[in-house]
């Protein structure tokens, strides 16, 4: 487990909290830990609203949730009828990510992947994926092995959702892009 997985780990734990990402906090709001799981609970709402957005309210479509973590996500996607699959580059999510969907799984969503989208197992007879999304997963991806992945498993329709959130400030000495508050 490397120290980014373990850090996440760690507050999942502590916290007791099933998610983990950052949650949504509004401008002029203070992040603090007792509004911790609300500001989750704004930012699902917004990832739902916006995924169901751009399937047109389809749940046929076909999705996949890369960097699903421990697949709180994928679950409740699932749970609500569509047809989604995940993918997280640590065999300890994975497996607890597959136990949180098994309840789900019929052979055209819920299937788990233990592998970087660069490495992710493309095969010409799955059926093409209408949506890949990446929910605080995208700083950890690769960029030119992602997008040549990407091109080979979404359908001539498909899209790509990047809930990520990024500043740039021209501060010599630092990186470019960091976690914000949104």
């Amino acid at each position: 487990m490397d120290s980014r997985e373990f850090g996440l780990v760690a507050v999942q734990q502590l916290l007791k909290i099933q998610d983990i990402h950052y949650g949504f906090w509004e401008k002029g709001e203070h992040p603090s830990i007792d509004r911790f799981q609300d500001a989750q609970k704004k930012y699902t709402a917004f990832l739902f609203r916006i995924i169901e957005d751009t399937l047109e309210k389809s749940k046929d479509a076909k999705m996949l949730d890369i960097g699903c973590g421990i697949g709180i996500t994928t679950k409740k996607l699932l749970a609500a009828g569509y047809r989604v699959d995940g993918l997280v580059p640590s065999a300890w999510m994975a497996r607890k990510a597959t136990e949180n969907v098994k309840a789900y799984r019929d052979g055209t969503r819920g299937a788990i992947f233990d592998c970087r989208i660069e490495n992710f197992p493309v095969q010409k007879e799955n059926e093409p994926y209408k949506l890949a999304f990446f929910s605080e997963s995208f700083q950890y991806v690769k960029l030119p092995g992602t997008f040549e992945v990407l091109t080979r498993i979404l359908s001539d329709q498909g899209k790509i959702i990047i809930f990520d959130y990024f500043k740039k400030e021209n501060v010599a000495g630092k990186l470019p892009m960091g976690a914000a508050i949104h």
